[in-house]
């Protein structure tokens, strides 16, 4: 029985502590209409009914506030806040880039040219769940690639064998991050080609430099996917730039 007295307490508290006037106040009209109606005051008797029309008035309002306008602003409001709580622990995913590190990683390649891979960061937005199966994969490029679509490298995902696979797949933990590589340049402005980052063996890769537009992919398991479109800019001096595509917001 706690549960009735803690539901009591809670209406009468916002009944007479946190009630919106503007929806009380809309119920004290019909109800002194409908007794105006009903008791005949227009016909006889109105002025010396005035005060118990009012009384009568106050005390059905008063009836009205606590069993209907009050429990239904709780319920309005506690499934406001389920709702809130299903968007914040349901697994989800976002696609995002950036310009810091590690989103950008500068390295020396064997020939002791500096390059720099460029990512993007898949995270998990969920407060509570995680997400299982988690792919992620070039699906789309303009102007297109042969090799696309493709599974994206896991940063750090470097096999001792160049027999063994790379990893396509993996949990990620609530408000869980994963970088992905996506491709990589020399910083050389001179150099004509970038290389695609995927997963998968003996593709050829290495890609004219020039603009492109790359749609990114998310997906896991029992969850909605995420597309992200991101573009390789390349600047007057042949510099190298990986972009949120803002034409496609």
């Amino acid at each position: 029985m706690g549960y009735l007295w803690q539901y009591w307490c809670e209406n009468l508290r916002r009944s007479f502590r946190d009630w919106e006037k503007s929806e009380a106040m809309v119920a004290v009209i019909p109800v002194i209409v409908s007794l105006v109606a009903t008791l005949g005051i227009l016909q006889s008797g109105f002025i010396d009914a005035i005060p118990e029309v009012l009384g009568v008035a106050f005390l059905i309002w008063l009836l009205f506030l606590i069993f209907i306008i009050t429990p239904a602003r709780m319920w309005n409001s506690a499934q406001r806040e389920k709702a809130e709580l299903r968007q914040r622990f349901e697994p989800k995913l976002a696609i995002v880039s950036g310009t810091s590190h590690p989103l950008i990683h500068r390295w020396h390649n064997t020939r002791e040219e500096i390059c720099r891979t460029f990512r993007v960061c898949v995270k998990n937005i969920s407060d509570g769940a995680t997400v299982h199966d988690a792919k992620v994969a070039l699906v789309e490029a303009d102007p297109p690639l042969e090799f696309v679509p493709i599974p994206l490298h896991l940063m750090h995902d470097n096999p001792t064998s160049a027999h063994m696979p790379y990893k396509t797949a993996f949990d990620l933990d609530a408000r869980g991050k994963q970088y992905v590589d996506v491709f990589w340049c020399s910083e050389d402005p001179s150099k004509s080609e970038i290389g695609i980052t995927c997963a998968v063996r003996g593709i050829r890769n290495m890609v004219p430099k020039r603009r492109y537009a790359l749609t990114i992919q998310a997906t896991g398991q029992d969850i909605p996917d995420c597309k992200e479109r991101f573009v390789i800019d390349i600047g007057p001096e042949g510099e190298v730039a990986f972009l949120p595509d803002e034409s496609s917001a």
